[in-house]
């Protein structure tokens, strides 16, 4: 009966775990802070609706699109005002992010368990340290994917021939959010 007492409250530490984590959800990315991103969006289902092209976006592109367009990859095209751009091939660091996460989330939980069953970290300092870890692995993702060549035009542009990264800023904005459910 004693050994049931001491294991009670690990198993309730574990089921509040599991609880937080069934019902939570982290979001790792860039603030589209000025909503270009969004934009961008309704203009590309304007235009494979309608095919007729639109105006351009008249702000500086936030981080947010800019990552989701070298991810995604463009098609070339031009605007109405004929400003005229550049296809940019795909170069899926996301979906390499996700492969990093799938494999180091076991590795990262099996080292953070010792300190929660503990009760040295609390369920939201588990949840901020998955974050941290799930940010890491975009910016792993993004500094070592094997990605599309630059073209000889970018690569004189930027003076560099690293795919996804020019200035580092991309790269070192990247932040994270736990959304919990109910």
């Amino acid at each position: 009966m004693m050994v049931q007492e001491e294991q009670l409250p690990v198993m309730e530490r574990i089921e509040e775990l599991k609880r937080a984590l069934s019902s939570s959800v982290i979001v790792v990315g860039w603030i589209d802070g000025n909503d270009t991103l969004q934009t961008a969006r309704s203009n590309l289902r304007f235009r494979e609706i309608t095919g007729r092209r639109t105006n351009a976006i008249a702000k500086e592109p936030s981080l947010a699109l800019i990552a989701a367009t070298l991810n995604y990859g463009r098609q070339a095209g031009e605007t109405l005002s004929g400003h005229k751009y550049p296809e940019i091939p795909a170069r899926p660091f996301m979906k390499f992010a996700m492969e990093i996460w799938e494999r180091e989330f076991p590795k990262v939980l099996g080292r953070i368990m010792p300190s929660y069953l503990g009760g040295s970290i609390t369920v939201d300092g588990v949840l901020k340290e998955l974050g941290e870890r799930a940010k890491n692995a975009v910016q792993k993702a993004i500094r070592e994917g094997d990605y599309a060549p630059l073209s000889p035009r970018t690569v004189a542009a930027k003076g560099g021939s690293t795919p996804l990264i020019d200035t580092g800023r991309m790269v070192n904005s990247v932040t994270f959010e736990i959304r919990k459910g109910g």
